[in-house]
């Protein structure tokens, strides 16, 4: 995936927001660019003594099974039109799903024959993006890896837009990787995803778009209520 993502929330507010009982996010902060094998955190759900617990953790950006050992790179993003169709995947899609909380994300959107980078974001101080996960075992220790669902939009100049929910919808999508009675089929998440995504709200920002010039920070922080 070729953009980059802002989060500007500390951990105990990203946790707040989607009242997650845990926080495992030691080594991660807030930051205006978060992009592919940067450090991220992850809404997952668990189910421990059959109850359900949200937890907040960290994970790298950059889905890795945990059988590669260096032959595949990692995959960063996959549509949610093909993801159903992809073996590498179908473990990750059917228990293995998260959120990935983000403030808004920088992309290229056409203004009539011209394409122009935008910073995108909702009414809602975090959006909530679809995400898929696997745990690889590195030194003793596991980690998680994430790729996002991404989805076509109208006017953008890739398919690489990540696929937001509402909040409704984003525990719906968590709750279907433990319970397949309450899952939704992919389509009708790809629906929904798309027409949160036409009352998403975008600025101009610099031509830079891997990297949020000085002027276009202060604009993020105003906006961030930071």
């Amino acid at each position: 995936m070729r953009t980059a993502f802002a989060l500007a929330h500390t951990a105990a507010e990203i946790s707040e927001f989607y009242g997650a009982a845990t926080s495992r996010t030691s080594g991660w902060g807030p930051s205006y660019h978060f992009a592919a094998n940067r450090k991220i955190v992850v809404v997952r759900q668990r189910l421990e003594h059959g109850l359900r617990t949200l937890t907040l953790e960290t994970a790298s950006w950059g889905l890795s099974p945990a059988w590669n050992t260096g032959e595949l790179k990692p995959v960063y993003a996959i549509g949610v039109d093909r993801v159903g169709n992809n073996g590498l995947f179908a473990a990750a899609l059917a228990r293995q799903r998260c959120l990935v909380p983000l403030n808004g994300f920088y992309a290229w959107q056409r203004s009539g024959a011209v394409a122009e980078p935008r910073y995108v974001h909702g009414t809602e101080p975090i959006l909530s993006a679809m995400g898929v996960f696997t745990t690889r075992v590195v030194n003793g220790r596991a980690i998680l890896t994430v790729a996002l669902l991404t989805g076509e939009r109208p006017g953008a100049q890739s398919r690489e837009w990540p696929s937001v929910l509402t909040p409704a919808d984003a525990r719906l999508w968590l709750n279907g990787a433990v319970d397949t009675a309450v899952d939704l089929p992919l389509a009708e998440f790809q629906a929904r995803s798309a027409a949160l995504a036409e009352g998403l709200l975008s600025y101009r920002i610099g031509d830079g778009i891997n990297a949020v010039v000085p002027r276009d920070s202060a604009r993020l922080v105003r906006l961030l209520g930071s």
